[in-house]
């Protein structure tokens, strides 16, 4: 079990985005061509957004309104 101090810092946007990163790569080596991504309610959107467009430059990030979610989409 992980201690109250591990469990912050997983919380911290750049902990985030790195997962992120793993995952998207994770996805598109099988094919896929978005990838939809929940911000948690710590992060602002705005912050979460400008991480993801320096993360992934040449993709397209998305929002629909009202919701915490953004998806990226390289193809």
């Amino acid at each position: 079990m992980p201690t109250a101090t591990e469990l912050r810092e997983m919380c911290s946007l750049d902990d985030f985005v790195e997962k992120i990163i793993t995952l998207v790569k994770s996805e598109a080596a099988h094919g896929e061509t978005h990838y939809v991504v929940d911000i948690p309610i710590k992060h602002s959107m705005d912050d979460a957004r400008t991480k993801l467009t320096e993360a992934f430059p040449d993709c397209r990030i998305t929002r629909s309104w009202l919701t915490r979610f953004y998806t990226i989409s390289w193809a």
